[in-house]
């Protein structure tokens, strides 16, 4: 999954590396969504491009039970915008077991 956000700016990915952080709670966000990722997945790689100092710079790193987080060094961004992409690695059972799969499923217009 990708957005266009602002992406994984220093204040956001020390409140990302932050167990229940309320960095987002005025959004309504319980500072703990992305630890229900590891729940269901091995992993999550996680690319950032973010405008630091006038330029964009891209920084990117994996998320695992044990992962610290990552101090650098950060790049400059080919990207034109921000954006983020969110890769989910390694389905677990019994989550990949139960979970709806096949073209017709997923790929159906909501009701």
């Amino acid at each position: 999954m990708t957005d266009s956000g602002v992406g994984f700016t220093e204040e956001n990915l020390d409140a990302f590396f932050t167990s229940d952080t309320q960095y987002k709670v005025g959004r309504g966000g319980k500072g703990i969504g992305r630890f229900v990722w590891l729940k269901a997945f091995q992993a999550a790689e996680i690319e950032s491009h973010y405008p630091e100092n006038g330029k964009l710079i891209e920084e990117g790193f994996r998320f695992t039970m044990t992962a610290d987080q990552p101090d650098g060094p950060t790049v400059e961004s080919t990207e034109a915008e921000p954006k983020t992409t969110v890769r989910l690695l390694g389905m677990l059972e019994p989550y990949k077991e139960n979970c709806p799969h096949g073209l017709a499923t997923i790929g159906a217009p909501p009701h």
